[in-house]
């Protein structure tokens, strides 16, 4: 009867202790690193920390704007995976490129009556100098 005991008091001390120990690694794994003046969050280890660092906790930083590090996001883990998934998931919306703008070359004439060398996307068709 004592080994069961015994058996039972191990096994409630083992589920007592591993939650406890799996919530103090995550709590460290949330922890993240920002500038004063820089825009995206790194983890302690990422080659883009600059010394004039401080440590926030990765639900504070989303929460303030922060987005990852392009070269740490991969190594940051998160409890509160809904909220950086969002952030980062979310579509990127990209500018419509600029009108691509052919370029030719001047149509003017220099003094000596040769062509001129300059290049134009003016609709004239002729350069600053020459309109």
């Amino acid at each position: 009867m004592g080994k069961q005991k015994l058996y039972f008091f191990t096994i409630r001390f083992l589920m007592w202790i591993v939650p406890v120990a799996c919530s103090s690694v995550s709590t460290e794994a949330q922890t993240v690193y920002v500038t004063k003046t820089g825009k995206k969050y790194h983890s302690a280890d990422c080659r883009h920390l600059s010394k004039s660092s401080f440590p926030i906790s990765l639900s504070d930083a989303v929460n303030k704007g922060y987005t990852p590090c392009s070269v740490c996001s991969q190594s940051v883990e998160s409890n509160d995976s809904t909220k950086v998934n969002r952030l980062l998931d979310a579509p990127k919306v990209n500018p419509s490129p600029p009108a691509k703008s052919t370029s030719s070359q001047c149509t003017g004439r220099t003094k000596a009556g040769l062509r001129c060398k300059r290049t134009t996307t003016s609709p004239s068709g002729k350069c600053w100098q020459h309109q």
